[in-house]
């Protein structure tokens, strides 16, 4: 009886549950479905069909960082979304503009020829024997700077010392025109102890030319030998190295250094090098109205009169050479190639 009773009972009880159950769907079928937070992938492509009123970008396949402030009015603030930060890719660091890069470093370069001029061209030996030089007639000639009192030590040496290095490189170049020659413009370096040169060495008596950047470089500390004379001393060492340029431009230095044209001992060839090299300047100092007292022209004889070393001449030839140019007008008496080896000895 129990059992039959309760029957009724539990079948009302799941009808009104199995209605609630189909009510409850029902309701919440019509409430609206939350978005999902998942943001969808970032194209950095245009979808296709839509036109932009902004102008295209230069490269559009590679992302660009969204600046961070902008003072330009027409530039867009970028939409807020509630989607999470996404980490951006790390991009590489641009260079330095133009304006931030480190300027070289600029560095002191020592007095220069503003004109290279190419190697002089030779003609073998009689480059030597028949140089247009020898055909050449100088005259006297002034430097007022050269006549001006000067020590090594004083604060206007170095003044003298470029004065009169322009009058001679000027009185070089009128006779080398007169030649038909060309002369270049020469640089002038003063050292003390050693120096570094494009040329591979040097000779160790404190003066030398060097061809390779055509640069005359002058050791002061060797003024101190002429003690109380040091602008004549100057002015030799300037006429001696700035000779063997003229040398070179006149294709002297070049044929009797090839090896091949004159069959002669290094010391041979070297000492008509410098014998004739001696006789051009001797020949300058000689013509210039620069007042030499008597004293001075003794200097000049002294200096000629001593024995150098094998490459440069003894005090004989020396001597030779000078009264072969002192005081004369004629390049051609210095013409030691034709000389016979008793006269460069």
């Amino acid at each position: 009886m129990g059992n039959r009773r309760g029957f009724p009972t539990l079948a009302v009880v799941g009808a009104v549950v199995g209605v609630a159950v189909v009510i409850a769907s029902v309701v919440l079928s019509m409430l609206p479905r939350p978005e999902t937070s998942t943001a969808p992938p970032v194209s950095t492509e245009r979808p296709r069909g839509e036109v932009s009123s902004r102008p295209p970008q230069e490269d559009r396949t590679s992302p660009r960082p969204r600046p961070e402030h902008s003072d330009d009015p027409d530039t867009e603030a970028p939409e807020t979304t509630d989607e999470p930060d996404t980490e951006e890719p790390d991009t590489p660091e641009t260079s330095a503009s133009p304006d931030q890069r480190p300027s070289p470093t600029r560095t002191k370069k020592p007095k220069r020829p503003e004109v290279s001029l190419p190697p002089p061209k030779t003609a073998g030996r009689s480059t030597l024997v028949d140089n247009p030089l020898y055909d050449v007639e100088v005259g006297e000639w002034s430097c007022p700077a050269m006549s001006d009192p000067v020590d090594s030590a004083d604060a206007d040496f170095p003044d003298y010392a470029e004065d009169a290095f322009d009058c001679m490189a000027d009185r070089w170049t009128g006779i080398l025109d007169t030649a038909g020659l060309k002369n270049d413009q020469v640089g002038l370096v003063w050292y003390s102890g050693r120096v570094q040169t494009p040329c591979a060495g040097y000779y160790p008596n404190g003066g030398f030319y060097c061809s390779a950047n055509d640069t005359l470089y002058l050791d002061r500390g060797r003024l101190s030998d002429r003690d109380d004379h040091i602008r004549l001393g100057t002015l030799e060492m300037l006429f001696h190295e700035y000779g063997h340029h003229i040398q070179y431009r006149a294709g002297i230095l070049p044929v009797a250094h090839d090896g091949k044209t004159v069959d002669e001992s290094d010391e041979l060839i070297s000492r008509r090098i410098e014998l004739q090299n001696n006789c051009f300047m001797w020949m300058h100092l000689g013509l210039a109205t620069s007042g030499w007292s008597a004293q001075d022209e003794q200097e000049f004889r002294d200096w000629a009169a001593e024995d150098d070393d094998a490459s440069h001449g003894s005090g004989r030839a020396k001597t030779y050479w000078f009264k072969q140019g002192y005081g004369h007008t004629d390049l051609g008496r210095c013409n030691t190639w034709t000389a016979g080896r008793n006269k460069v000895t």
